[in-house]
């Protein structure tokens, strides 16, 4: 045994050659081994007492090793919201890491990477979602459907649980999230990134005093060049354009001011201090917005639903976007207006 190390942290270390970053927290003495095939053993006799706790909370499910142990075996997942324990010894049941039924997967779901998916394939040990049932991508099938064999250190089983995946399923939504729509939380994620890059670099320019010492030339080109990559990555162009961005800028800001801690204080509530922190104007983030601003702020997202109709798209994405956007119509696209 390894001086300085529980009985727990020594064996992870010997068979894996890394410490996993949860091992530190082990407190009981009994091998790993020892209680999965326990839990296993009394599996049958002990499915009903363990479905009912893990209907519970947290808090109510077994307070030792065997049993959380128990537990999760029964669950054949993770829960919701795991505890640091569950993600030490969810590795050590007989599901950990095991292909998902793509079928059943799926079967209520858009087909695309967010995080809801993620993280339901996360509970089951995978890194990612299986690949959908039916999806024709021809040089996929090239690649090998094995799981790759876990690495002592880096990559995407370090640091953190060992997640199980295969180099086909890596390659598939790699190029599906880029030739399909994307989730919700990943356009806006980005269109946010970029218009904070170039709505900064616009005032900068304009009433900073030219802190980068650009061109309006060299303006246009880096802000392209921003749009560009953005693009390649999968996000619509609706969602690039000057109006879009700034919309996308305020509704991101004004959802920060509302839940700052001191949002009502006059020094916060300062405009001229204000004008100095944000390239819009304050009045944008601190003030109601009208009817028709509101309806501005949803003029991409219209006009992008728009030309997934007309193009055919698959009715789940449109359908996630108008729930996930709160549209009230996909049909009416309002005309953009002066701000």
């Amino acid at each position: 045994m390894i001086k300085g190390l529980s009985p727990i942290a020594a064996l992870v270390i010997l068979v894996s050659g890394t410490i996993c970053w949860f091992c530190l927290h082990r407190a009981s003495s009994e091998s790993v081994d020892a209680k999965v095939q326990n839990a296993k053993s009394t599996k049958s006799a002990d499915r009903t007492a363990t479905n009912e706790l893990a209907a519970s909370s947290g808090a109510k499910l077994g307070s030792t090793q065997q049993s959380r142990l128990t537990v999760l075996e029964s669950m054949e997942k993770l829960p919701d919201v795991p505890r640091l324990e569950d993600w030490e010894l969810a590795p050590h049941t007989s599901w950990w890491g095991k292909p998902l039924d793509a079928e059943k997967f799926w079967a209520d779901r858009v087909r695309w990477l967010d995080d809801s998916t993620v993280a339901e394939a996360n509970r089951h040990g995978r890194f990612y979602p299986p690949i959908p049932p039916g999806e024709d991508i021809r040089f996929v099938a090239r690649v090998s459907a094995e799981d790759v064999k876990p690495s002592q250190a880096g990559g995407l089983e370090a640091p953190g649980p060992r997640f199980r995946y295969s180099e086909r399923e890596a390659a598939f939504w790699d190029f599906f999230g880029k030739s399909h729509p994307r989730p919700t939380e990943f356009i806006e994620q980005h269109q946010f990134q970029v218009a904070e890059i170039i709505l900064n670099h616009q005032y900068d320019f304009q009433s900073r005093g030219n802190p980068l010492r650009t061109t309006a030339e060299g303006l246009t080109k880096a802000e392209g060049a921003e749009k560009r990559r953005v693009l390649e990555m999968g996000v619509p162009s609706e969602a690039l354009t000057q109006e879009a961005l700034f919309w996308a800028f305020v509704t991101r800001k004004r959802k920060q001011f509302q839940l700052y801690p001191s949002a009502n204080s006059e020094e916060l509530r300062d405009v001229d201090r204000l004008r100095r922190l944000v390239p819009v104007d304050p009045k944008f983030i601190t003030q109601p917005l009208g009817k028709e601003q509101l309806n501005s702020a949803n003029v991409w997202k219209n006009n992008y639903i728009k030309r997934l109709q007309q193009e055919k798209a698959d009715p789940s994405y449109i359908n996630a976007y108008i729930k996930a956007w709160n549209l009230q119509s996909p049909d009416v696209v309002h005309e953009s207006k002066e701000k």
